[in-house]
């Protein structure tokens, strides 16, 4: 089979839209081109990607390989293509079955060794595979599976819907899905959402009446709030304070907040889940 197509998806500022990533064997001179407007670090993947195969006990195939990152106008950034772009080589070269990629996503940076790297936006991943399943089918017998590396897993095992698997390395994963590592690879649990107790108090707020009444104000009729004053003033102190006497969010607003946040540069951690920003 010279021909693979692994599922993953991209980053952008309010989703987390799926991207197919084929991948074509051919004869000729070698090479690896990557088509599909990807981004200065997508293009880096190919000498990723080739030392990763390589330290990984792979062979990686001398022929020329083409790489289409589709839809092709959809702007793809961050290095997390890595893992579906190995792994669609070695379905392609036949390393790897092609059932082993059937119904899954895959997402992941590739070191040179092999190991897999923490990456942005695994929540937010997670939160796209599960609207994309749900629309598909409303009532699922099982979860869908996103693999994703293990140091950010843990984010994506809060989506209810979907189960998520952490992999150390590229060796252990393919392992995994050729069904030839014993014990297997589990889905991760989810953490238990902590409480906002942790949050900074508006009581450790002395004076301030103005801002205090304020932030009262807004707080209870849900309005906007914006803070004009000189560096020192107490903006960020009192801004940082409102959430504490915010109502709980439901789970629509948890996760819309966390999913921001996963994408985003500020990145998000299974314990802030629930916490206000």
């Amino acid at each position: 089979m010279s021909l693979a197509v692994v599922h993953s998806r991209a980053l952008t500022a309010a989703s987390a839209p799926e991207v197919t990533v084929e991948v074509h064997l051919a004869n000729g001179l070698p090479a690896f081109s990557i088509v599909g407007l990807p981004e200065l670090e997508v293009r880096e993947s190919r000498e990723r990607v080739r030392a990763a195969l390589q330290n990984s006990g792979f062979t990686f195939p001398v022929r020329r390989i083409t790489v289409n990152l589709a839809p092709a106008d959809l702007p793809k950034q961050s290095g997390h293509f890595d893992l579906p772009i190995a792994l669609g080589i070695l379905v392609a070269s036949e390393q790897l079955p092609a059932a082993a990629l059937h119904t899954h996503e895959f997402a992941g940076e590739l070191s040179l060794t092999g190991a897999l790297r923490p990456m942005r936006g695994a929540f937010a991943m997670a939160c796209g595979l599960a609207a994309q399943a749900a629309k598909a089918n409303p009532a699922p017998a099982t979860p869908v599976h996103l693999y994703l590396p293990l140091g950010c897993a843990a984010e994506a095992a809060l989506v209810p819907t979907i189960a998520a698997f952490g992999a150390p390395d590229l060796r252990t994963l393919c392992a995994h899905l050729a069904g030839l590592l014993s014990p297997p690879l589990l889905p991760l649990k989810s953490v238990e959402a902590i409480s906002s107790a942790i949050l900074p108090d508006m009581a450790d707020i002395i004076g301030q009446s103005t801002a205090r009444r304020a932030l009262e104000v807004a707080a209870a009729g849900a309005h906007h709030i914006l803070m004009i004053g000189p560096p020192g003033s107490g903006k960020s102190m009192l801004a940082t304070r409102l959430a504490s006497i915010l109502p709980p969010m439901s789970n629509q607003e948890a996760l819309a907040s966390a999913a921001l946040l996963s994408a985003s540069a500020l990145g998000f951690t299974p314990a802030q889940w629930r916490c206000r920003p």
